[in-house]
């Protein structure tokens, strides 16, 4: 895996991956506030990773998602290097969907196979879920937890 970008002045660093789509982040000299951090795009990261594993347990799982959304939240240190001290993915589905299935595919994910999720994990982020089905949330900060 490889990534490339250059520096365009008043405009942030801009992404050269050939025959990919073109992603700019701010450069803390741009002063565009309209576009992403590299901190809220690790917070993508995860919600982007976990968001294809949960979908598809709940697939397999024979439920009905109509709609689907991810809102990560996270929380850094004041001091440097201002790391994340939680990270929260809430999950919410709308449809035909057990509370109880959303909860075991996002933990499924959490704990087994979002490697973004994980590797925060790993480096000592606190990393909960939460999630809502129809609009009603169930559970808040859950941790991972791994199952047998």
């Amino acid at each position: 895996m490889k990534i490339s970008f250059r520096q365009e002045k008043g405009k942030g660093f801009v992404s050269t991956v050939e025959g990919k789509e073109t992603i700019t982040i701010d450069d803390h000299y741009a002063n565009k506030p309209e576009t992403y951090s590299p901190t809220e795009l690790l917070l993508f990261a995860a919600g982007g990773c976990s968001g294809p594993d949960v979908l598809g347990i709940l697939e397999k799982m024979k439920q009905q998602v109509e709609r689907y959304e991810c809102e990560v939240t996270g929380e850094r240190m004041t001091e440097f290097p201002k790391i994340f001290k939680f990270v929260n993915v809430h999950y919410k589905a709308w449809g035909k969907v057990k509370p109880e299935a959303l909860k075991k595919a996002a933990n499924l994910s959490l704990s087994k196979y979002c490697h973004v999720g994980i590797t925060l994990a790993r480096a000592g982020v606190d990393v909960t879920y939460s999630y809502s089905v129809n609009g009603q949330t169930i559970e808040e900060f859950q941790h991972p937890v791994h199952e047998e």
